[in-house]
């Protein structure tokens, strides 16, 4: 049997239903987010970057998959990265509802395009 990329996604992470609801992508993406799992295996993710991805702003899903104590994505949190300024994933924002993410991503849009100088 042949399984293609979205079930064994699907698989791999089990409890991020968000992830996987079609209007979640279409909502990232007006808001400039692509799709960032594929770089990383801990978490769903979603990312806002600059050209060579030295500054990122980050959501990242909760899911079923426990890493260790430190690792257990339980809630919805936004990160900042600048390998410039020697920041390397500060949390901003953390959630249990995907709602307050998209909240508080929208109310502070133009801020987070401005840290990693995109014009819109």
């Amino acid at each position: 049997m042949q399984v293609n990329y979205i079930e064994m996604l699907q698989e791999h992470f089990k409890e991020s239903k968000d992830y996987f609801n079609p209007n979640t992508e279409i909502e990232m993406e007006k808001l400039g987010f692509s799709d960032s799992t594929w770089y990383q295996e801990f978490t769903p993710s979603y990312l806002l970057c600059d050209d060579k991805a030295n500054v990122q702003i980050r959501v990242w899903f909760p899911n079923s998959l426990k890493i260790d104590a430190e690792m257990n994505f339980t809630n919805y949190s936004i990160t900042y990265v600048d390998e410039y300024k020697k920041i390397w994933n500060d949390e901003i924002f953390t959630s249990k509802e995907l709602s307050e993410i998209l909240g508080f991503i929208k109310s502070n849009i133009e801020l987070f395009n401005q840290l990693i100088k995109r014009e819109v």
